[in-house]
């Protein structure tokens, strides 16, 4: 049975604080976790793009450790956001671990008075490192924990408040799922070909990823890379042109926050009210991303689509109508269209869900509200441009407003690699 993710949150400058993050490290290396810590967060204030990276790892983790000294509870900048985050994760699900270290003079009190008051850190059962010795090596932590010798107190305290089993969590995350199927993708290159793969992308895969698969390895670096450098790794990986293009699908979801994502999913499980949704884009293709984020597959093994054009006839709902009639029935002989419509106006939400994708401008309201009784079942996702409503709800629709919502400058930069990327590979 698999060892859980672990995610480590730290801004290790000071030295004592290196030598605890890397004492942290080797042992729950050495106890078999997967360990998602970024050693290259000691660069962290020569600004790399670190959000996409820290949007995989932590909803790739079943748990995490927060290591908090002065410099990260007084003036990181990612720390406080990476707490939020792994905060709502543990309000979202109870089994989720999260294990606050302090590194003294820093004391549970004191985060109650700092900026991180209001992630309640302080009300967790914090625990307090102690002196590490200098720069411990993974063969040294080996050989003890061979010999039988336990870990030091807090290091104890760590791995039993910590999942003991990936298996623990009722449904993978979507992420899991797209880091799953990229690494299949790459089953037949082979171990040289993936070590110079992650070579390329900066990773040494056998050094920081000890007890990890060397293909799920490059599958986690390709999904954290920059996508401008990731077309000339899958050149050099010769791939066959289906398995190029399911990666390359499946990358260009990966800059969707997972709580958007979330959100996406949770929808299609919600009753029929709840099933309507908002997102500022203006292109049909970011919603579809959004879908195969939530789903974590590429658009052929995506949840059913229907995009809908604005049309000229006087009464809306009816075109609207047709226009979903026909695109789901498409294909279907004839004397299949009435089983297949009818079981379109199902109201079964435990049937496979359907989305229908309004473009701009936004529906009315009551265009929505006919059309949601004329279809129970399905999902409606809208797209409002660069509107951001202020509320919950979008006030002319209606539709439930998704967050965080999206960086248009960032969508049109993926839909331009996208289209590079179908060029490149064609």
């Amino acid at each position: 049975m698999s060892k859980p993710k672990i995610f480590v949150s730290h801004s290790a400058h000071a030295e004592v604080s290196r030598r605890t993050l890397r004492e942290i490290y080797l042992w729950l290396t050495v106890n078999g976790f997967d360990v998602l810590l970024d050693t290259a967060r000691l660069d962290e204030d020569v600004g790399r793009p670190w959000r996409a990276s820290l949007n995989t790892w932590m909803e790739l983790c079943q748990g995490a450790i927060v290591l908090i000294d002065e410099r990260a509870r007084d003036q990181s900048l990612w720390v406080p956001h990476e707490i939020a985050i792994l905060s709502w994760r543990r309000n979202c699900d109870p089994r989720f671990t999260l294990v606050p270290v302090l590194i003294p003079p820093v004391t549970p009190p004191s985060l109650g008075t700092s900026r991180l008051e209001p992630s309640a850190l302080d009300k967790l059962q914090c625990l307090v490192a102690s002196d590490p010795p200098a720069e411990p090596e993974l063969e040294t932590i080996v050989q003890r924990a061979a010999a039988g010798e336990a870990p030091p107190g807090y290091i104890a305290a760590v791995l039993a408040r910590l999942p003991s089993s990936a298996e623990d969590r009722s449904r993978p995350q979507s992420i899991e799922n797209i880091e799953r199927l990229i690494s299949e993708c790459l089953n037949s290159v082979s171990d040289n070909g993936i070590l110079a793969a992650g070579q390329m992308l900066g990773g040494d895969l056998g050094r920081w990823s000890p007890n990890l698969d060397r293909r799920y390895a490059l599958a986690r670096l390709l999904m954290q890379a920059d996508l401008t450098r990731v077309l000339d790794v899958l050149r050099t990986l010769m791939l066959p042109k289906e398995r190029r293009r399911h990666i390359v699908e499946l990358l260009s979801t990966c800059w969707i926050d997972f709580r958007a994502a979330d959100a996406v999913r949770s929808a299609r499980d919600a009753p029929a009210p709840d099933r309507l949704l908002a997102i500022n884009a203006c292109e049909i293709q970011v919603s579809r991303m959004y879908l195969c984020r939530a789903c974590g597959t590429p658009s052929d093994g995506c949840w059913p689509t229907i995009p809908l054009q604005i049309g000229l006839r006087e009464d809306l709902v009816e075109d609207f109508i047709e226009q979903i009639d026909r695109q789901f029935s498409e294909g279907v002989p004839p004397e299949e269209r009435g089983r297949y419509l009818s079981w379109l106006r199902m109201p079964d939400p435990e049937l496979e869900p359907v989305f229908v994708l309004f473009p701009p401008p936004e529906p009315q309201k009551q265009i929505l509200d006919r059309l949601r009784r004329v279809y129970p079942r399905l999902t409606f996702l809208v797209l409002t441009e660069d509107r951001v409503p202020m509320e919950e709800r979008m006030p002319v629709s209606g539709a439930r407003f998704i967050r965080p919502e999206v960086d248009p400058a960032q969508a049109r930069q993926v839909l331009a690699w996208r289209i590079g990327a179908d060029f490149y590979y064609r």
